[in-house]
C-alpha cells in the first residue's frame, strides 16, 4: 500500500500515543483503588479530627463556665446569709435576694449556650438540697421554686465533686439524664461538669456548682456525618454514646452490652497508638469498609479518662469512584491519541509541502526543461535553498568564470554563515559561562551541609529538604557507586581524581526527571580536622541541545556544499560536450570545403 508521509506520520503518532497513554492509564488504574481508599481514609481523618477539636473546646468552655459561676459574688452572699438566719450584713441583702441574682446569672449563661439546659447550686447541708436551680425546658427557661427543688446528696456526681479542692471540675459520665430517680423521657444525653464551693471563712464545703449539658448538642457534628461514613461516641469502657444504631446507645442503662471493642478488635499496638493521641485506621475487608479511631483525653483532672471517637466509611464508593476514573481515563487515552495523530498529520502536510514543490520543480529540470520557474518557499532553510537554485538556473548559460564567480559566492556565504554560526556558539557558551552556578557542600560522609538558592532552582528541591540528605539523592543510579568508591579511595590516598576539573554528568530532579550537568569538584578546608568538598554545578541541558542544533546546521551546509559541487560538474560536462559538438561540425564543413562555423573558446558556448 502506498501510503503519504503524513498519513504515515499521523498513524505512527496515533499509535505511538495510544500505548503511552494506555500504558500510563494502566499503572495507574492498577493502584487507583488503594490510593482512593488511603485519601478517602486520611480525608476522614481530618473530618474526625475536626469533629473531636470543637468536642474538646466545648468541654473546655464548659469548664471554664464553671470555674466562672462558682466564684460569682452571689454564691459568697448566700453562705455568709446562711450564717446569721437569711441576712448578709456585709453587703446589707438578704439571702433571698442572692439567690436570685444567682438564678438571673444562671438565666443568662443558659441563654448564651444552646447546649446547656439544667445549672445548679446545691448545698452540702440537708443532704445536698439545691438552693438554686434554672433550666431549660421546651424552649423556655424558669427557676425553680423552693417547693420544687430536689436533694442530690445521693447521686454520684455529688458525692465525687465534695472531695475535689478548690478550683478542681469533675466531668461525670455521659449518660441520660435521671429526674426523680427516674430516665427522663424523651431521652437527653446529658454530660455534668461541676465544681465545689468552699466557705473561705472556715474552709469547709459548702455545696457545689453544677452545669447539665446536652451532649447530643455538644457532639452535633458526629450526628451528621457525610454520605456513606457514619461516626461513633464511646466512654473509657467502649460503651456507644453516639451511634447510628439507637440500640447500641447507652446499652447498660438497659440492661445491654454493645462496644466498640467487639466490633472493631484493636491489638496492644493499635491502643498504645491511640492513648498517644494519635490516629489508627483499620481495614475491615469483610464489612467492606474501614475504620479510623481517636482517642480524645479530654479531662484535665484525668489523663487517662478519654472519648473513643470512630468513623467508618463504606468501600463502595471507592470502588464506583475507581470506576468513573477507569473510564474517563480510557476515554482520555483514545481522545489524545486521535487529537496527537490529527495534529501531526497537519505539521507534516504543511512541514512537506515547500519539498513537495521543490521536487516538481526538480522533475522538471531532470526532464531538461528550461522554463522551470522555482517558487518562492520562505526565508528558512529549504526557501534559501529554492532560491540559490533559481539563481543557478538564471546563470545556467553564462561561462566558467561567473560559475566560479557563483561557486566563489557561495562559498563566501557558507563562511559567513559558519563565521555567524561560530559567533552564536560562542554567544551561547558565554551565556552559559555568565549563569549562576549551583554550589553543594558536603562531608566526608557525603552528607550535605550547604546549598544555594541555584541548586535548589536545578534539582527541585527547597534547601531544608536536601540539608543533611546524602549527596546521591541528587545522583542517578549508575553514578552512586563510582561516587562512594571515589570517596573510599580519597580519604585513603588524600588525592581526588582531576582535581577542580569539569565533567559532564548526569543529574537526578526530585521529580525523577535525569539531566545532563556539569560538575566540578574541590576540596574545602573545614573546622578542625573536618574535611569537606565543594561541587560546583552547572545545568548544561540548554547547552547540549545548542550542541546538537549546531550539528544538524553543519550538517546541512556540508549536503548543500556537496549539491552545488555536483550542479558545477554537470554544467561544465555539458559545456565541454557542446566544445566537442561545435569542433565536429566545425571539421565537417571543412571536409566539405566549407569555412568552419563556430568559432571555439573555453569559457562561451
Amino acid at each position: 500500500m502506498n501510503l503519504s508521509i503524513t498519513l504515515k506520520m499521523g498513524l505512527l503518532t496515533m499509535l505511538c500515543s495510544c500505548i503511552g497513554v494506555l500504558s500510563v492509564s494502566f499503572f495507574a488504574l492498577r493502584d487507583a483503588g488503594k490510593l482512593l481508599q488511603q485519601q478517602s481514609i486520611g480525608n476522614i481523618s481530618n473530618d474526625l479530627l475536626r469533629e473531636s477539636d470543637l468536642l474538646e473546646e466545648k468541654l473546655r468552655i464548659l469548664r471554664q463556665d464553671v470555674l466562672f459561676l462558682n466564684k460569682a459574688p452571689p454564691v459568697s452572699g448566700i453562705i455568709r446569709a446562711s450564717k446569721t438566719g437569711g441576712y448578709d450584713p456585709d453587703q446589707n441583702t438578704t439571702g433571698r435576694a442572692w439567690e436570685q441574682r444567682l438564678s438571673d446569672i444562671f438565666t443568662n449563661v443558659l441563654r448564651q449556650r444552646g447546649s446547656y439546659f439544667q445549672i445548679r447550686f446545691i448545698g452540702v447541708a440537708d443532704n445536698g438540697k439545691e438552693l438554686v436551680r434554672v433550666e431549660r425546658k421546651e424552649g423556655r427557661i424558669s427557676a425553680k421554686k423552693k417547693e420544687a427543688l430536689q436533694r442530690k446528696g445521693d447521686r454520684y456526681y455529688f458525692r465525687e465533686i465534695i472531695k475535689l479542692s478548690p478550683g478542681e471540675v469533675y466531668y461525670s459520665k455521659i449518660d441520660l439524664n435521671v429526674e426523680g430517680g427516674e430516665i427522663e423521657e424523651p431521652y437527653r444525653t446529658t454530660i455534668r461538669a461541676g465544681s465545689p464551693v468552699y466557705d473561705e471563712a472556715t474552709g469547709d464545703v459548702f455545696g457545689i456548682v453544677v452545669i447539665n449539658a446536652d451532649f447530643n448538642k455538644m457532639a452535633a457534628g458526629l450526628l451528621s456525618p457525610p454520605n456513606n461514613t457514619f461516626y461513633f461516641l464511646a466512654n473509657n469502657d467502649g460503651e456507644y454514646l453516639i451511634h447510628p444504631n439507637r440500640k447500641k446507645r447507652y446499652a447498660l442503662m438497659f440492661d445491654r452490652t454493645a462496644k466498640y471493642t467487639n466490633d472493631y478488635p484493636l491489638t496492644k499496638e493499635n491502643l498504645e497508638k491511640l492513648h498517644r493521641g494519635g490516629f489508627e485506621a483499620i481495614d475491615l475487608p469483610e464489612q467492606s469498609a474501614g475504620v479510623v479511631l481517636r482517642h480524645s483525653h479530654f479531662d484535665p483532672s484525668s489523663p487517662d479518662r478519654f472519648l473513643a471517637i470512630g468513623a467508618v466509611v463504606d468501600h463502595s464508593v471507592i470502588e464506583a469512584t475507581t470506576m468513573n476514573l477507569q473510564h474517563r481515563l480510557i476515554a482520555i487515552a483514545f481522545f489524545v491519541a486521535l487529537l496527537l495523530g490529527a495534529i501531526v498529520a497537519f505539521g507534516v502536510s504543511v512541514l512537506t509541502r515547500p519539498i513537495n514543490k521543490l521536487k516538481k520543480a526538480v522533475d522538471l529540470i531532470s526532464e531538461g526543461r528550461e522554463d522551470v520557474e522555482i517558487p518562492h518557499l520562505g526565508n528558512d532553510e529549504i526557501g534559501k535553498f529554492a532560491d540559490s537554485m533559481r539563481d543557478m538556473l538564471k546563470k545556467k548559460a553564462s561561462s566558467q568564470k561567473a560559475l566560479k564567480e557563483l561557486a566563489g559566492s557561495l562559498e563566501e556565504q557558507v563562511k559567513e554563515r559558519t563565521q555567524k554560526l561560530r559567533k552564536s556558539e560562542q554567544h551561547i557558551r558565554t551565556i552559559v559561562k555568565t549563569v549562576g552556578e549551583g554550589i553543594v557542600v558536603v562531608d566526608s560522609g557525603s552528607r550535605i551541609l550547604l546549598v544555594n538558592e541555584e541548586i535548589s532552582s536545578i534539582f527541585g528541591y527547597s534547601e531544608d529538604e536536601l540539608l543533611g540528605k546524602n549527596i546521591r539523592v541528587l545522583m542517578p543510579e549508575k553514578y552512586r557507586a563510582d561516587y562512594e568508591d571515589g570517596i573510599r579511595n580519597y580519604l585513603g590516598m588524600g588525592k581526588v581524581a582531576a582535581p577542580g576539573k569539569r565533567m559532564e554528568l548526569e543529574g537526578l530532579r526530585k521529580n525523577g526527571t535525569v539531566f545532563p550537568i556539569e560538575l566540578r569538584v574541590e576540596e574545602t578546608a573545614g573546622d578542625g580536622e573536618e574535611r569537606l568538598f565543594t561541587g560546583s554545578i552547572r545545568d548544561i541541558t540548554e547547552r547540549k541541545k545548542g550542541e546538537e542544533e549546531l550539528k544538524k546546521v553543519h550538517a546541512d551546509l556540508i549536503e548543500r556544499n556537496k549539491r552545488l559541487e555536483r550542479f558545477h560538474k554537470i554544467t561544465v560536462d555539458r559545456e565541454m560536450e557542446m566544445i566537442k559538438l561545435k569542433k565536429e561540425v566545425n571539421a565537417l564543413l571543412k571536409e566539405a570545403g566549407r569555412a568552419g562555423k563556430y568559432e571555439i573558446r573555453l569559457g562561451k558556448i
